[in-house]
């Protein structure tokens, strides 16, 4: 793979994991305390000031979008340095929305302009599920962790981080199979051939994203949840560790596809 290939991936996680991180510590209440939050806007900024520096030509909404939340982050971060932990936290959902504006617009404008509407839609909806997936699995694998800091901390926010988990892991399993279906179908000769191709052995790299990015998730999703229910923080850390894993070479896998074949698959 060439440099732009790398840093068109690179760009790809920086910036979903970033706004599903916004989104997933958006969830959290104050009581994860100001170094759990300061730690999580830290990263988010970063990440999302990584991906502007390696992406290439963006759509302006995308780029006003990262933008207006790499800016917006900052300033929440220095909220909370300032002890104003409970204004930040109010203000999560500007960064995190104004982020998803952009990553949607990137999917919805990064469809070649012949083919069908329904490409640009799902590659929409495929950022937001993919920002997501990564922020709650991710996340909720770094709030894990602060159960041993805060061993008082209520099991809820864990538990809303895995119903999020969950939730996406539906989203992008449901997309997967749209675009299959429709693919397979279509008129648009390079679509279906690209679809057909899923089936044979230079779907290689499909198959890994499917067994990596969505059936390992599925199954840590389902552990993940049983251990919650019995408030058992440290078994359902590590199990978020092995889905880190996963979910960072599923979504690798899935955003080189995305980039390749243009099918937010």
């Amino acid at each position: 793979m060439g440099v732009r290939v790398y840093k068109a991936l690179t760009f790809l996680l920086f910036s979903q994991l970033a706004v599903g991180g916004l989104w997933s510590i958006s969830l959290i209440p104050d009581e994860a305390g100001k170094s759990f939050f300061r730690f999580c806007t830290v990263i988010c900024g970063l990440l999302l000031g990584g991906s502007l520096l390696v992406a290439g030509p963006l759509p302006i909404a995308t780029l006003t979008g990262l933008t207006v939340s790499l800016i917006l982050t900052v300033i929440l971060f220095a909220l909370i340095l300032l002890d104003r932990l409970s204004i930040a936290r109010r203000l999560l959902p500007l960064p995190a929305l104004s982020g998803t504006a952009g990553l949607v617009w990137l999917g919805y404008l990064g469809a070649p302009v012949d083919w069908p509407a329904w490409v640009a839609i799902s590659a929409a909806i495929y950022m937001i599920a993919t920002a997501l997936f990564l922020g709650s699995v991710i996340f909720a694998m770094a709030l894990g962790h602060w159960y041993l800091v805060l061993p008082t901390l209520s099991i809820d926010p864990l538990r809303k981080l895995t119903k999020l988990m969950i939730l996406s892991t539906v989203a992008k399993t449901t997309i997967l199979g749209l675009v299959l279906y429709l693919g397979a179908s279509s008129t648009v000769a390079e679509i279906a051939e690209t679809v057909e191709g899923f089936g044979r052995l230079q779907g290689l790299l499909f198959w890994a994203r499917s067994l990596f990015g969505l059936i390992g998730p599925i199954v840590i999703c389902y552990m993940t949840w049983e251990t919650v229910k019995l408030n058992a923080t440290q078994s359902a850390t590590g199990l978020l560790y092995v889905g880190t894993i996963f979910v960072l070479v599923g979504e690798t896998l899935s955003g080189f596809l995305y980039h390749t074949t243009h099918l937010p698959v």
